[in-house]
C-alpha cells in the first residue's frame, strides 16, 4: 500500500499540490465535507481552489474565505487545485477558468457558505456524540467545545461522522467584526514551496518515460506546413521522432536540448498562400485612417441609445468655444510570461491525461477532446503552477499541441516552446488607434467628448473564437477604460472600427484599458495645456462625484 509520502510525491509530480506544508504524521481517509474541504484525522484541512496560481494569490484568498467560516487554524490549512468538474465552476463565468479578476468577486459568498456549512456539521457531529444541543456548542480554531461541561473535540476526530450529515443550505455567516482571516494580510500559502524549490510549475513536471518536445510554427500567421525532411533532426543524438502538425513541426527527444538541436537542423517548407500579408507600416496607416473617419460601430452603455447620445453630443459640441483633437496609437504587445508556453500530455487507454499551467482548464479539456475525437470525460486535466499568465494562458494552443504530439508519439511528452517561439506566436494585445475629440467651454472645461477606437477584435480570436458569438458587431473590449473611466465625461459618444491584420489578438491583462487609458490621460494633459490649467486640478475637477478615484 502506498504511504502518505508516496501519495504526496505523486501529487506534486502531477502539479496537484500548489503548496506543501511541513510533514505530518500518517494521515488516512480524509473526509470530504461541503464539497470544497477535506479534513484528515490529524486535523489537517485541505481546501480546494478553482483559480490558477499565476502569482496573484487568489488561492490564499479562497483559503481565507473558506477557512474563516470553517474557523480553523491557519497553520492547519493546505491548498490543492479542485478537479475539473462542474461543481467547481466559477459561478460568475459558469466555467472552470481564471480571468477577469473573478476568483474572489464572483464566488466569495459561495465559498464562505461552504465553510460555514462544514462548520455547522462539525458542531452537529460533536453535539450528537455528547448528546447535547448543537446550540450549546461552539467552534474555534479547529476545535468544537461544549463550554458548560468543558468537553472539546478537534475537527479531525469529528470529520468522518460530520461528512455523513446533511449540511444546512443557508448557514449563518460570521459578522464582519468576527472575521479572523478575511480582509487581513495572511501568509501566502503558495510561497513556502516557491521559496524552497519544491513548487511544481508546468515546465517542472516529471513522469516515468517522459520525453520532451519543442516546436516551430509557421513564421507568418495563417501559414501551413507544406513539407519537411525529417532526416536532419533524426541524425541528432537523443532525437526520437519528428511530428508534423497542420501549421507546425515538432521534434521529440530525450530532453529539451537535443529536441532544440534537432529542430534547428530542420528546414521546413511553409505554405503561406493563406497567411497574413500585412506589414507594420501599412497596418499603422490603416488603423489611423480608420480612427480618423469616425465611421465605426456606435456603442451605448446599458440604458442609453447611441442615437440619443449622438444628439446630446452634437448639441454640446455646438456650444463649445474651442475644440481639441488628437489620435494616439499603440502597437501589438506580447504577454512575455516568465515561463514560456508548455504542456505535458500522456496517452491513456481510450483517452489522454494533461498537466497544464493554464487559466482555462475546462476549455482546454473541451478543445483537446474535440481535436482528438474524444469525449471530454476521457481528457483528464491537472493544473500546475504557472510562471505568469496575464491572459495568455486562457488560450488553448499549447495544450492541444501537446496532446496531438503525445498521441502521435505514443508516449508521455512535455512540450516546451522556446522563448523566441513564445514571443513570435503569442495572442497579442491588439494594436490600436484611438481618436479623441473634446469641446471646451469658455473656462476651458470639456463639455463634450468623442472616442473612436480602431483595432482587431480579440473576441474573434481568443479561445478559437469562443467569445465571437457574444460580440455581435461590437467588440466592447476595444472601448474598455473609456466608457466608465471614473471621470465625469459630459455628452460622450463612442465608436469602434474593426481593423484586422491577421495577427492573433486576445486578452492582455487589463485588455482595452491599457491602451485606452494611455490615450485618455494623455488627452487630459493636452486639455490642461491648451486651457492653461494645472493637470492635477483638472483631473480632480473631472472626478467630482467619484470620491474613491479622487
Amino acid at each position: 500500500m502506498a504511504t502518505r509520502r508516496d501519495v504526496l510525491k505523486g501529487m506534486a509530480a502531477g502539479g496537484l499540490l500548489v503548496a506543501v506544508r511541513p510533514a505530518r504524521a500518517a494521515v488516512e481517509q480524509p473526509a470530504a465535507i461541503a464539497g470544497w474541504l477535506r479534513i484528515a484525522p490529524d486535523g489537517a484541512v485541505t481546501i480546494l481552489a478553482n483559480t490558477s496560481v499565476i502569482g496573484q494569490g487568489t488561492g490564499t484568498a479562497i483559503a481565507q474565505l473558506l477557512g474563516d467560516e470553517l474557523d480553523v487554524g491557519w497553520e492547519s490549512i493546505r491548498l490543492e487545485m479542485a478537479p475539473v468538474e462542474k461543481s467547481y465552476f466559477n459561478p460568475g463565468w459558469q466555467e472552470y477558468a481564471t480571468y477577469g479578476s473573478g476568483g474572489v468577486s464572483h464566488q466569495a459568498e459561495m465559498l464562505r457558505t461552504a465553510g460555514a456549512r462544514a462548520r455547522s456539521v462539525l458542531i452537529e457531529s460533536a453535539a450528537r456524540r455528547w448528546k447535547v444541543p448543537a446550540a450549546e456548542c461552539t467552534a474555534k480554531a479547529g476545535v468544537v467545545r461544549h463550554e458548560s461541561s468543558g468537553r472539546n473535540l478537534g475537527y479531525g476526530a469529528l470529520a468522518a461522522a460530520a461528512a455523513k450529515l446533511k449540511a444546512p443550505e443557508k448557514p449563518e455567516l460570521k459578522k464582519r467584526e468576527s472575521w479572523d482571516y478575511i480582509g487581513k494580510p495572511m501568509p501566502r500559502l503558495d510561497l513556502p514551496a516557491k521559496v524552497n524549490g519544491t513548487a511544481v510549475y508546468g515546465i517542472d513536471v516529471k513522469l516515468p518515460g517522459l520525453l520532451v518536445a519543442t516546436i516551430a510554427q509557421s513564421p507568418s500567421f495563417g501559414g501551413k506546413l507544406a513539407s519537411v525532411d525529417h532526416a536532419p533532426a533524426l541524425a541528432v543524438r537523443g532525437v526520437k521522432q519528428v511530428i508534423e502538425l497542420s501549421n507546425a513541426v515538432a521534434v521529440v527527444a530525450t530532453g529539451y536540448w537535443p529536441a532544440h538541436r534537432g529542430l534547428s537542423a530542420l528546414k521546413p517548407v511553409w505554405d503561406l498562400s493563406s497567411a497574413s500579408k500585412t506589414d507594420s507600416h501599412e497596418y499603422d496607416e490603416r488603423l489611423t485612417a480608420a480612427a480618423a473617419k469616425s465611421a465605426g460601430v456606435p456603442f451605448a452603455p446599458k440604458g442609453l441609445t447611441a442615437a440619443a447620445m449622438q444628439t446630446e453630443h452634437d448639441a454640446a459640441m455646438a456650444k463649445a468655444t474651442r475644440r481639441l483633437e488628437a489620435i494616439y496609437q499603440v502597437g501589438f504587445a506580447a504577454h512575455a510570461t516568465m515561463e514560456p508556453m508548455n504542456a505535458t500530455a500522456r496517452p491513456t487507454p481510450g483517452g489522454i491525461e494533461l498537466w497544464l499551467p493554464t487559466q482555462s482548464q475546462g476549455a482546454s479539456r473541451e478543445a483537446v477532446a474535440k481535436r482528438l475525437g474524444l469525449s471530454p470525460d476521457k481528457v483528464q486535466v491537472h493544473t500546475t503552477l504557472a510562471g505568469g499568465g496575464f491572459g495568455r494562458r486562457i488560450e488553448l494552443d499549447f495544450a492541444v499541441q501537446a496532446a496531438e504530439i503525445a498521441r502521435k508519439a505514443r508516449a508521455p511528452v512535455k512540450l516546451i516552446w522556446s522563448r523566441e517561439e513564445d514571443l513570435q506566436h503569442d495572442y497579442y494585445r491588439p494594436a490600436s488607434a484611438i481618436r479623441i475629440r473634446a469641446g471646451l467651454d469658455e473656462r476651458g472645461m470639456p463639455i463634450a467628448w468623442s472616442f473612436d477606437a480602431a483595432c482587431a477584435s480579440l473576441l474573434e480570436y481568443s479561445r478559437e473564437g469562443a467569445f465571437k458569438g457574444a460580440a455581435g458587431s461590437m467588440d466592447t473590449t476595444s472601448l474598455m477604460g473609456l466608457v466608465r473611466p471614473g471621470y465625469k465625461l459630459l455628452a460622450p459618444r463612442f465608436a469602434w472600427t474593426r481593423a484586422d491584420a491577421g495577427v492573433p489578438v486576445a486578452f492582455w491583462r487589463s485588455v482595452g484599458a491599457s491602451q485606452n487609458i494611455f490615450a485618455l490621460e494623455s488627452f487630459v494633459d493636452e486639455i490642461a495645456e491648451t486651457a492653461g490649467k494645472d493637470p492635477l486640478q483638472l483631473r480632480l475637477a473631472l472626478l467630482e462625484g467619484s470620491p474613491r478615484e479622487r
